[in-house]
């Protein structure tokens, strides 16, 4: 039975900036999250056809923690997608060891028959925690401040002709952020909402 550790936003983020630290730490972007899974944890990357379609699921890590499994098409066609997903996957590695101690599956079937078996309110926790870590380590708060700092310079005059609070603003720019990062703007949007860099954001907007 998977129950996840109660677990913060800025909790994930320092177990995220420690992980950086020692897998990336020069930070360049984009950060090679597929070449830290391959090489640096060991970890093998598995497409599998059909498993969105089938199953409704775009990856997922075996409990003896070899393996990431993910979609095939996503993993052909839709990098963006693909690098959230190992970052998401990469998530439970490092945040929910504890969890798979005395789980037992390796096929996708026994991955569903589990996840069939947890308490709903635990599973949408397990896989939020997941989705917090992708994003910090994706998008690093320094690195992010500095890119969207950089969006914001080159484009105050747009910006000042827009009516709109500072997080709308930015949801508009998603797009021009999102590249050096090679996430989809809709993970950008997640970023700019959170408490560890809205301040920030906001400021920037505000202060044109």
């Amino acid at each position: 039975m998977i129950v996840a550790p109660f677990l913060t936003y800025e909790a994930i983020g320092k177990k995220a900036n420690a992980f950086l630290k020692k897998y990336h730490p020069v930070l360049e972007l984009p950060v090679p999250i597929e070449k830290i899974v391959e090489f640096d944890l060991g970890l093998d990357i598995i497409p599998m056809p059909n498993l969105y379609r089938d199953h409704d699921i775009e990856g997922f890590i075996t409990s003896d923690m070899t393996a990431i499994y993910v979609d095939n098409i996503q993993y052909e066609m839709y990098e963006q997608k693909y690098r959230f997903t190992l970052a998401h996957e990469v998530g439970h590695y490092v945040l929910h060891a504890k969890c798979f101690r005395d789980a037992k599956w390796g096929s996708v079937e026994e991955y569903i028959k589990m996840r069939m078996g947890v308490d709903p309110r635990q599973l949408d926790w397990f896989e939020t925690q997941g989705h917090w870590f992708a994003e910090q380590v994706l998008l690093p708060r320094e690195k992010f401040l500095q890119v969207a700092h950089s969006v914001v310079d080159k484009n105050r005059t747009l910006i000042k002709g827009i009516p709109a609070e500072p997080k709308v603003i930015f949801e508009y720019l998603s797009n021009v952020i999102a590249p050096p990062f090679n996430v989809s703007p809709g993970v950008v949007q997640c970023r700019i909402s959170r408490r560890d860099v809205e301040d920030e954001t906001r400021m920037m907007i505000e202060e044109l």
